[in-house]
Formats: structure tokens, C-alpha cells, sequence
């Protein structure tokens, strides 16, 4: 029996080749989002489950409270790893992290650099699980000096020799040697390192009891991130139910002194990629609302194929209404002709799968590029992934053919036989509902891409208060030049290519310090508020045309300025309760709980609010000193066309300096951007699906079109004979498409709005978007969108009945 369905099935789709090949095109297509997204979304929630103790590994956070302002902070102080270690004896193990960036090394000469590197414990790897290529995982971070490398960098270093063993020395000339190397670190981990070095080089530099220390004033200098092995994760309850108890035992004597109050929080490992808290100092994290729109999306494709093969199944019903008749006749039963359809359109559908399989494969190298992952071509025939792949398809090819199905076999033999199998009002009424959902979904898809588009363009646009063109920022490698950045700064200015030049603790718009500023209150004495600190040199606010409220900036030369001013933005004057006297009020940076009365300064000016944080967060309040020590971060305003003069005359005068390294410059705003990586993948992904829906809608369009105008072949000709012309039918033939899409645009625009005024309360700063108050941007996207779907259906429809119209009317009427 199950031969016999699938002979006459084969033989059926050979005899319709054109419309099975739009029903194989269009699943496939929805089978090729389905396959892409299961990779996307199984590489997101896989991550950090490398780790075979992912679920005993909890990331400890700070949560301070210190004059009313709550800030919860991803890095603790170091003190806090060894002090739970010693109180709870269910704390296995710690580990602390203590981050740098990208630092230049050479060997014999040769300079390299090392992206992204790490202090850590020596019990990193009792904790985490990481592939040794040579080494000994429980020996390699034991000794001062050690470090350990990833097997990609250890190549671009060593070449094919042997790393372990081997020396190379810092900018500062300090020696490490290769203790180790490990696989590279899986891609589906928060923790990106190239290298990691052994804590027990700082504690050899400034003394263990130094950075070991658990004195209660330590615990309020956060700058590593903690991790604990438990033995049971349910422990991790306790430690945080103990809260009350750990402040008042380590850290109350300080605490009172600063009006602070103090708890830990806990996340576990494989939970801080998703994670919803507003955590500072965090790693970059993922979006789980993200996996859900592309699940959604996929979901989608699929029904507007499944739309697809309905539709034309049912246009069909005529032309097999008389077989079905003749099976009945000869004793067929109904459930064996449900049978025989739904085996044709499972064989459509799996057809689709393969297909779908080869093209998954040929687009998986720009999938990747857009999404930035680096998923492999054999993961496609993972065991996961190809069960969900047959299963999509085998539903898919269950639920398309499932109506046609029902449909064809309930035709009754005597009346088709008699050629009373005509077209139905209920069939045609559900070829317009099927339609108009395809028309529906596109039309939503449209908007929404155009809504992510137009708020992309506002980031990349939006006024910063500060002025970013032309604007370049390097860190400063080397020790030797970095004492002498101010000398560097003067001998830039005297270059032909570069307009201005400062220095600073870190790039405007990227990086900030979070410290306690004691300011004076009316009334109330001095009072402790935790908020933004960054470091500049008296150049820094001019050159980047920061605009003053009142006072003035820091000046070149003026003692009192360099370790008693302090300049503050509009916020943190209305943080302060300060309206229109903030000149002249003391404040200090809380270092000590004793107060130094010579470190106790005044505000010598406020400038206007801009964004020294990405434009997801509102502006906060920020207080802006001049630096206490030696800092890394070089501003170069270069002129137009000339980086590469400036960058050569920059590299001559940090040699004749003394450099010994090399250093990269990039645009200030190219690394700005960086931090809205989420939203343009979101944006091309949008615009990939929708696409690919739009593709699959006028598949089935054309599909459709093509057999209904076949079938209205005789209709057309007689129209011909009796004088109509080919435009006129033309339009005739379109004009019931056209009114299917103006009704779907109409269903899809509320719940467009809905999507997308949800989707922008995720940032502070968005398009002007809404019917309350009305905005000229808010009809936009639905204007294109109307535009683009009738676009899609007048030409699709028009020129297959435009080819219809104009056939010779002899050839349909030479049979009559």
C-alpha cells in the first residue's frame, strides 16, 4: 500500500512540475529559516555549558547602596573570593578575574600584541574545564610570571615550535614564560580570553598581604570578577541569605563611616549570557527576547509556505475532483485517499529538507558574518539539529497537505463525475483568508525591518553633546612614553596632520570610572552619592567641544585645578539638589574613610548633558576630575584625509620618545558603534526574513496566479473576442489581489505599532515614535510598507496576467 502512495505520488508531482517546484521552493525556504535558527538558537543557549560544573559555578556581584544611590556592579573586591572561601565550608573553590585588554609584548625583537587577557587565580583550572595541547592543568598558574596560552595565539606567536617553556617580555620588561597551552576557548563563552596570567605575578609585584587583603576598607574597592565552586548549588541560598551577617562581620566599621550598605548577589554561569540585570562592569550579554523573534520568525516562513501548498492544492481540487470520483467508485476508502495526499505533500516537504540541507550549508559562511557567530558547516548534521530538521519537515509536510486532504476526499463520486465539482464559495473564501494571512505577515515583517532600520539611523546620527568627527583615540603601551604624555601631546600639535590633542583615563563615550563623591548639602553637612567618574587632562573638554552650563573648564597650569577641581554635568547638579549654585560647593572623592581636609575641593564648573555612555542608558550623573596618575588613552583630532600622515608622525615622535612598542589608532566613533552590534544584527536579520518571506509569499503568488488565470484561460479569450484590451484585463485579473493586500496591510499596521512601540521602550533614547503625540515618523514605515506589498502583488500577478491576456484567443477557443 505504501509503495503504491508512493508511485502515484512521484507520477503526480512529475505531472505538475512548475507548481511542485513552487511548493519544494517555498518549503524549502521555510525549512532553511527553521535549520539556521535552530543553529543560531542552540549556539546562544549553549552557553558556557562547556563547563562540566557549570551548575556549582555561581558569579559573585556587588550591590552598594551608598547615600541612596543602588548600584549593582558585576566585579566584587578581591577580598571577597578568599573571605567566603574561609567562612563557608561549602565554598569549594574561588576564582578571581582581573581583566586587561590588548598589551604589547616582543620576543627577540619581535613585537606582538595579546588582545584580551586576565589575571587569574591558581585554581582556574579546577574550576573551569579547558583542552591542555602541553602543560599541567594543576601546576600552570602556580608560579609568578606564569602564563598560559591559547593555541591560536601561541601559533601566531612560536609558529610550529613548542610555547611551553619559551619567554617573552612586557612593554614594562617584565618577563613571562609559556606554563601552558589550551585549545582556544569554545565561542559560546562570556569569557574571551587569549591568555591568561597568573595572579601570582601581582601579588609578587605589590606584596600578597597587599592584594590579599581582607581588611574591612578593602572590601570597597570592586576590580575582579569572583566566581565560587560550590558543592551543591542550592549553597549559593545561603551565602545570600547570610548577607546581613558577612557586612556586619567584614565590612560595618567602614560602611557607617560612608553611609554605605553592602550585599552580594550570585548568578550562575550558564544563566549570566541572559541575563536582566542592570549590571556595571558586566560582559557584553545576550538577547533571550532575540531567540524568540527569530523562533517566531521562522514559524512564520513556514506557515506562509504551508499557505502556499493549500492554496494551490485546493486551486487544484478541479482538475483531480474526477480522479478522486473514479477511486471511489472502485471502492477507495476516504481515509486511504487522505493517506495518498498527505504521502504527496510529506514527499514535497522532504524534498524541501534536502534542498533546504544544501543551501543551509552554501549560506552558513554569511550567516555567520551578520550574526557573528562561527558556527561549523558539520553542525548542520548534528544529531540535534537534524532531529529538529525532520521533524519541521515531516510537520510541515503533515499540516500543508492536511486540508487539501480533508478537502479532496470528501468529494462526493456522483457529482464530480457529472462535472459538478465547481468551485465553491467557501474554497474561494479561504484562498482570500490564506492570501491576505500571507499578505499580513509580510506586510508586519516590512515595518518592522523599516522601524529597526530608522532607529539604527538614529543611533549612528544622534547628537552626543560632543564632537566625534575626524576624532581618534589610541592606549598607551608603552611606560616609557607615558610618563612623558604630556611632552607627546605638545610635539603632536606641532604636526601638519593633527588639529588637536588630549589625554584621558579612558574614551569618551566607552569607558567610566564608578566612585563616591562626598558633596555638600544644604543643611545637612557633606553626603556620600555613588556616581560616574572620568579622568581628563585641561584639553580634553575644549577639543571635544562639550558645552558649559556655567564656570569654566580646568585650566593648564592652575594647582588647585589638577587636585582640587572638580567639574560636574546637569544631572548630577540635580542629583545634588543644586539648581543654579553648584559653583563653589566643596566635594571630594571618597578614597579613605579619615577625610584628608587638603583632598576636599569645590565645583569650578558644570557642562550640559552628553552621552559618556552608549545611548541605551539615559545620562547619568558624572563628576569630572583630572587625573592622579599616569593615564593610557591619547585623543587625536585628526584632519580631513590625513590618518595616515598623523599615524606615521605619531609613531616618529613615540620613538624619538623611547617607545619600544607599537600602537593602533581607530576612529572614536567606529569603537562607539561597537556597542550597538545587537541592534544591526537584529536590522539585517529583519531584513534576511523579511526577505525571505516576501520571497515565499510571491512563490506561492505566482503559483496561484499562474493556475486561477489558466483556469479563467476561456473567461480571457472571449472577453478578447468581444473587444477587451490586454490592459484592461490585466487590471481586471489584479484588481482582486490588490484588494486582498490593502486588507491585509490593514490587519497588519495595529499589530506593527504594538511590536514596535514595545520593542523601542527597550531604549532611552529612541525615534520619535506614536499616534500620542502624533509624529511624521510614525507613518513612514507604513506608507513603504503599503508601498512595497502592493509593489510586490501588482508586478507578480500583473505580468503572469499580462501573459494571459495576451495569448491568442484562437488556441483557447478552438476546441469549443
Amino acid at each position: 500500500m505504501l509503495r503504491n502512495y508512493f508511485v502515484i505520488a512521484i507520477r503526480n508531482i512529475i505531472r505538475s512540475k512548475f507548481y511542485s517546484a513552487i511548493n519544494i521552493i517555498g518549503l524549502s525556504t521555510g525549512i532553511l529559516a527553521a535549520i539556521l535558527i535552530t543553529l543560531y538558537v542552540k549556539d546562544e543557549l549553549g552557553y558556557d555549558k562547556f563547563n562540566t560544573k557549570h551548575e556549582r559555578i555561581f558569579r559573585i556581584e556587588s550591590r552598594f547602596n551608598i547615600g541612596g544611590s543602588d548600584d549593582l556592579i558585576a566585579v566584587t573586591s578581591p577580598a571577597i573570593g578568599p573571605t567566603l572561601a574561609a567562612d563557608y565550608p561549602y565554598v569549594e573553590k574561588f576564582v578571581r578575574f582581573a581583566q586587561f585588554g590588548g598589551t604589547e609584548f616582543n620576543i627577540n625583537g619581535k613585537k606582538f600584541e595579546i588582545q584580551q587577557s586576565s589575571w587569574v587565580d591558581t585554581t582556574y583550572f579546577d574550576v573551569f574545564d579547558h583542552e591542555f595541547l602541553s602543560g599541567d592543568p594543576k601546576t600552570a598558574l602556580t608560579l609568578p610570571d606564569a602564563v598560559v596560552l591559547t593555541e591560536s595565539v601561541a601559533k601566531t606567536i612560536f609558529g610550529n615550535q613548542p610555547a611551553i617553556g619559551k619567554s617573552f617580555n612586557s612593554s614594562d620588561n617584565q618577563t613571562f614564560t609559556v606554563s601552558a597551552v589550551i585549545k582556544d576557548f569554545p565561542r559560546n563563552t562570556h569569557m574571551k580570553f587569549d591568555a591568561l596570567f597568573s595572579i601570582k605575578t601581582i601579588e609578587k609585584r605589590i606584596g600578597s598581604e597587599r592584594f590579599n587583603s581582607v581588611t574591612p576598607d578593602a572590601f570597597f574597592s570592586v576590580n575582579v570578577y569572583t566566581f565560587v565552586l560550590l558543592k551543591n548549588p542550592a549553597d549559593i541560598n545561603d551565602i545570600i541569605a547570610k548577607n546581613e551577617q558577612f557586612y556586619q562581620k567584614h565590612m560595618a566599621s567602614v560602611g557607617e563611616k560612608l553611609n554605605a550598605k553592602f550585599r552580594m548577589e550570585a548568578q550562575p554561569l550558564a544563566d549570566i549570557h541572559f541575563s536582566k540585570k542592570e549590571l556595571k562592569a558586566d560582559y557584553p550579554v545576550g538577547n533571550r527576547s532575540l531567540l524568540i523573534i527569530f523562533a517566531f520568525i521562522a514559524v512564520i516562513i513556514l506557515v506562509i509556505a504551508a499557505i502556499n501548498y493549500m492554496n494551490l492544492a485546493t486551486a487544484q481540487s478541479a482538475n483531480r475532483s474526477k480522479e478522486v470520483g473514479i477511486r471511489k467508485v472502485m471502492g477507495a476508502e476516504r481515509k486511504r485517499l487522505i493517506g495518498q495526499f498527505l504521502t504527496e505533500s510529506t514527499i514535497i516537504s522532504f524534498a524541501s529538507l534536502i534542498l533546504a540541507i544544501v543551501a543551509a550549508e552554501a549560506l552558513l559562511e554569511p550567516f555567520n558574518l551578520v550574526t557573528g557567530k562561527n558556527i561549523l558547516p558539520n553542525e548542520v548534521f548534528q544529531l540535534l539539529v537534524m532531529f529538529i530538521s525532520v521533524g519541521v519537515a515531516l510537520f510541515t509536510g503533515l499540516i500543508s497537505g492536511s486540508y487539501p486532504a480533508i478537502y479532496l476526499s470528501s468529494f462526493v463520486p456522483t457529482e464530480v463525475l457529472k462535472g459538478k465539482a465547481s468551485s465553491s464559495s467557501g474554497r474561494v473564501f479561504l484562498r482570500k483568508l490564506l492570501v491576505i494571512t500571507q499578505f499580513t505577515i509580510s506586510v508586519v515583517l516590512i515595518i518592522g525591518t523599516i522601524v529597526v532600520s530608522m532607529q539604527q539611523s538614529y543611533i549612528r546620527n544622534k547628537d552626543l553633546g560632543f564632537d566625534s568627527k575626524n576624532l581618534y583615540i589610541y592606549t598607551e603601551t608603552d611606560t616609557t612614553v607615558r610618563k612623558k604624555i604630556e611632552v607627546l601631546r605638545e610635539r603632536l600639535l606641532t604636526t601638519t596632520s593633527i588639529e588637536a590633542a588630549s589625554s584621558s583615563g579612558g574614551a569618551l563615550g566607552i569607558s567610566n570610572d564608578l566612585r563616591v563623591l562626598r558633596v555638600e548639602q544644604d543643611n545637612e553637612g557633606m553626603k556620600e552619592f555613588t556616581i560616574n567618574c572620568i579622568y581628563v587632562d585641561a584639553n580634553m573638554l575644549p577639543m571635544m567641544k562639550i558645552q558649559l552650563a556655567e564656570g569654566r573648564f580646568f585650566e593648564k597650569g592652575n594647582a588647585h585645578d589638577s587636585t582640587n577641581g572638580y567639574i560636574i554635568n546637569e544631572s548630577a547638579a540635580k542629583l545634588f539638589g543644586w539648581k543654579d549654585n553648584a559653583l563653589g560647593r566643596r566635594a571630594y572623592i571618597v578614597n579613605d574613610t579619615e577625610v584628608d581636609p587638603s583632598k576636599i575641593g569645590d565645583i569650578i564648573g558644570v557642562v550640559k548633558d552628553f552621552h559618556f555612555q552608549n545611548i541605551h542608558n539615559k545620562i547619568e550623573p558624572l563628576v569630572i576630575i583630572m587625573p592622579p596618575f599616569p593615564v593610557r588613552t591619547i585623543n587625536i583630532r585628526i584632519k580631513e584625509g590625513q590618518e595616515k600622515t598623523a599615524t606615521a608622525e605619531l609613531e616618529k615622535i613615540r620613538k624619538e620618545l623611547g617607545a619600544t612598542t607599537e600602537v593602533t589608532i581607530y576612529p572614536l566613533k567606529e569603537k562607539i558603534n561597537e556597542d550597538y552590534q545587537a541592534e544591526q544584527k537584529l536590522g539585517w536579520l529583519f531584513r534576511t526574513f523579511s526577505l525571505l518571506t516576501i520571497f515565499t509569499s510571491i512563490i506561492g503568488l505566482m503559483g496561484l496566479t499562474s493556475y486561477l488565470t489558466q483556469q479563467r484561460t476561456k473567461e480571457i479569450s472571449i472577453r478578447k473576442v468581444l473587444g477587451a484590451g490586454s490592459w484592461g484585463i490585466t487590471g481586471m485579473l489584479t484588481s482582486e489581489y490588490i484588494k486582498l493586500v490593502l486588507i491585509a496591510n490593514i490587519i497588519a499596521w495595529p499589530i506593527a505599532y504594538y511590536l514596535s512601540t514595545e520593542w523601542l521602550q527597550n531604549f532611552a533614547y529612541h525615534i520619535d515614535f506614536g499616534f500620542a503625540p502624533f509624529t511624521f515618523n510614525t507613518i513612514i514605515p507604513f506608507i513603504l510598507a503599503t508601498i512595497a506589498s502592493l509593489a510586490v502583488a501588482i508586478v507578480t500577478v500583473g505580468w503572469l496576467a499580462k501573459k494571459a491576456a495576451e495569448t491568442d484567443p484562437a488556441f483557447a477557443l478552438k476546441a469549443e
